[in-house]
């Protein structure tokens, strides 16, 4: 009795824009997900007006009124598009207005709209509400043509007058520097961006002249248009795939994100304005429910992060996959080479736990202390990286994002043998890794302070500072597992820093920058530019990566410092070479329970400095590639069955079949 009652309020007396609102009110659920009962009040409604003319009349009046009186323009133009010229201006824009909605105008269908559908959620029980319902709404609403052959007339002019505005912004928006230096070939012909602001003039211009016999004419201007739409949404694809090549960047991403969301809303409009076109009620529904959703989150800063920033960490993790692919050992050649790499690995940070301990004597202010580790592990770690040795907890960030791009059905078929074939092989990798790294860490730095014990007679670490070490480490009484994990998030977003500049190169056109550098050229050999152009863009990432991680783990416990919270790091290999330092100057009469909670602590370190940087990094790049893997228990089921079957293979490589030679008589 509450809609009926309301109608009947909206029969008598003054038609206002708050009898509409209060209407939709009684229509929405107190609870959004609740689409039953919003679609009974909603039937309850279509009911009434179907049955009682004087009630139908009224309501066609009140909207007719309400829409006829209003601006349509800029909820055709602007609702659901990225108004901002770039990321961050909008990004910083919809926090303020988040915290300061902006001011209501009554003139604008946009505010109308906002004010209806006032709740963040209305769009769920507008959805949940079946098309062909809406359609009788819309029917009800008694929308007709007259004088036009094309819509409805109180949308005539303001559909025509979007559609060269939006014509317009895209072409703009496409003749844009950072759209055109990526399309070089469209400077000497005729850009597709410009010929359809033209394009859209002439055929507004024909429908708004429209008379009988002008038919062929209107739709041949019609199929033009949505050609010359087609070629635009053909170069930003091109521009797209050319970024695997050139890189990107947030702006590009951004710029590509808006004209895309303008083609697409002249697409939608455009079908509108059809000459005959069928089923055009149906269409606005589906338009109307996105305006809906779109007022509904129109400040949803999450949504605008993740629509903007999509390609740009499809670039990062795909620089980040084909460095993953350089960790993944194939053969026994590649198997054992990772071997004596990790070893290698493992003696630098023999020195680096050497010197990390010199800091620790200095007593520094927290600090310069915090800094000075950073700077050791940094150097330590380009050192590492510069001499292709390799630290096992840096690979699991990159080789996640290598089984992602098996797991992309996009390009291909998945393979599931192939797949689980990649994880074994990336299992054994991780394996021999870890053996490397710590095979030579732990009895090396032992055997290390020793060795300076015997020559300069002072040990390395203290006997408190050992019992500390060994305190820190410990697996139960700690919360070294914890700082483990911040380690393994440290090490993930190295990984994406890598990629990052990878991808920066490619954006920034480094290597030919330098080669071409006035100053540089004056100085230095053309060979000598060419062989650091090539470096840097090989290495840039890396180097960057390795650079950055320092600075997390060096810093991290400054952090936990300044800030009286819990955090830290513990990194496996940095872990084992403190705890074997350590028991060389507390020596072997530790009780056997501090061996083992000790132990278990360095394997738990590992498990989730590994854990923690995979499962990340796996996330983000399957995320970012929109990779919709639904065989993961089947996936599973193959590795486990190898496992069961070969477990060898996870640890070793298989051994090559001998292929007998036929004895010839």
């Amino acid at each position: 009795m509450e809609i009926s009652t309301q109608l009947n309020q909206i029969s008598s007396g003054r038609l206002t824009q708050d009898k509409l609102v209060a209407l939709i009110g009684l229509i929405r659920p107190s609870n959004a997900t609740s689409g039953q009962v919003a679609q009974e009040r909603f039937i309850e409604l279509i009911k009434l007006l179907s049955t009682d003319e004087q009630k139908r009349i009224a309501f066609q009046q009140l909207i007719k009124q309400l829409i006829g009186s209003k601006n349509q323009i800029r909820l055709l133009t602007e609702l659901g598009l990225s108004a901002n010229p770039n990321f961050f201006s909008e990004f910083f824009g919809r926090i303020y207005e988040k915290i300061f909605p902006p001011a209501i105008d009554r003139s604008e269908a946009m505010d109308l709209l906002g004010e209806i559908f006032s709740s963040n959620k209305d769009y769920i029980w507008v959805e949940s509400i079946p098309d062909s319902d809406w359609i009788k709404l819309f029917e009800l609403a008694g929308f007709y043509r007259t004088g036009n052959p094309i819509v409805a007339n109180e949308f005539f002019t303001p559909m025509l007058v979007s559609l060269q505005v939006l014509a317009n912004r895209t072409c703009a928006m496409g003749l844009e520097s950072e759209i055109m230096s990526r399309l070089p070939r469209y400077e000497k012909l005729d850009s597709p961006f410009v010929a359809l602001a033209s394009r859209m003039h002439r055929y507004t211009d024909a429908i708004d002249n429209f008379k009988e016999g002008d038919e062929e004419k209107v739709n041949k201007h019609f199929e033009l248009i949505k050609s010359t739409i087609k070629q635009c949404a053909d170069q930003l694809a091109q521009v797209r795939e050319n970024s695997h090549r050139q890189g990107v960047s947030i702006k590009l991403v951004y710029l590509i994100y808006r004209i895309n969301q303008n083609l697409n809303r002249l697409l939608e409009l455009l079908t509108f304005t059809e000459l005959g076109g069928e089923q055009k009620i149906n269409k606005a529904v589906v338009f109307f429910k996105k305006l809906v959703g779109f007022e509904n989150r129109k400040h949803s800063v999450k949504e605008h992060v993740i629509q903007n920033t999509d390609l740009l960490a499809y670039q990062i993790v795909e620089h980040t996959s084909h460095t993953g692919e350089h960790y993944i050992s194939n053969n026994s050649k590649q198997y054992f080479r990772a071997l004596w790499q990790s070893m290698g690995g493992g003696f630098v940070v023999i020195f680096v736990t050497w010197i990390k301990y010199g800091i620790d004597n200095v007593k520094a202010a927290p600090l310069v202390e915090g800094l000075l580790y950073s700077l050791n592990y940094s150097i330590a770690f380009i050192t590492i990286y510069a001499a292709h040795f390799t630290l096992a907890t840096k690979q699991p960030a990159m080789t996640a994002s290598a089984l992602a791009s098996s797991l992309d059905s996009k390009k291909k078929e998945i393979n599931l043998d192939q797949a689980a074939e990649l994880i074994v092989k990336m299992a054994r990798s991780q394996f021999i890794s870890f053996f490397g790294n710590l095979v030579v860490v732990i009895p090396g730095a032992f055997f290390f302070a020793w060795g300076m014990h015997l020559f300069t007679g002072e040990l390395i670490i203290s006997e408190a500072k050992a019992l500390k070490t060994l305190a820190n480490n410990d697996a139960f009484a700690s919360l070294s597992i914890l700082y483990a994990g911040i380690a393994g998030v440290f090490l993930f977003l190295s990984g994406l820093i890598s990629g990052y500049y990878d991808n920066k190169v490619d954006y920034a056109q480094l290597p030919k920058r330098i080669r071409e550098h006035k100053f540089l050229r004056k100085y230095l050999s053309k060979k000598l530019l060419f062989r650091i152009s090539r470096y840097l863009d090989r290495n840039l990432g890396g180097l960057a990566g390795n650079f950055f991680l320092g600075f997390f783990l060096g810093l991290a416990g400054f952090i936990g410092f300044i800030t009286g919270l819990p955090f830290d790091v513990r990194h496996v290999t940095l872990a084992s070479g403190s705890v074997s330092m350590s028991i060389y100057t507390l020596g072997f009469n530790l009780p056997i329970e501090t061996f083992l909670s000790v132990g278990l602590g360095i394997t738990f370190i590992g498990l989730m400095n590994f854990s923690v940087s995979f499962g990340l990094a796996l996330f983000v790049a399957i995320k970012s590639r929109k990779v919709n893997f639904i065989q993961t228990k089947e996936l599973l089921n193959i590795v486990y069955a190898h496992f069961l079957a070969r477990p060898r293979d996870f640890f070793i490589p298989p051994r090559k079949k001998k292929i007998k030679t036929p004895n010839v008589v």
